[in-house]
């Protein structure tokens, strides 16, 4: 079924049109980078957290490897943190990279707080 869904023409321009807007976060990225802060603009980082072993990997990634990428990736993100004075870290603990999918209430749960924290 999701392949079915997968090659639909309107995911593919969906997909497209992610991949465009990567460079304009890119720039983003890059702008706040050289500013060196985001001031107390909200920031919610939402880290994957769920059990290495339920997780995908490429085929030639064993385990451990796998650990490491992960401990990495957690480490990056909370660092991730310090670009504002309004940030916190939220742990997905039931998921993998899309977090979105294994966990759609806690993306709406954290949106929706931070657009309630906005008005």
């Amino acid at each position: 079924m999701e392949n079915v869904l997968v090659y639909r023409p309107s995911f593919i321009s969906t997909m497209v049109a992610e991949n465009e807007g990567v460079a304009i976060t890119t720039n983003q990225i890059k702008e706040v980078g050289v500013a060196g802060s985001l001031g107390d603009l909200p920031l919610v980082v939402l880290t994957a957290a769920g059990p290495i072993e339920d997780q995908p990997r490429p085929a030639s990634m064993t385990l451990d490897q796998a650990r490491e990428d992960l401990a990495l990736r957690h480490r990056l993100q909370a660092g991730m943190l310090a670009l504002s004075t309004n940030s916190r870290q939220v742990m997905a603990k039931r998921s993998g990279h899309q977090i979105q999918k294994d966990q759609p209430e806690l993306v709406i749960e954290v949106v929706g707080e931070l657009v309630d924290r906005l008005r």
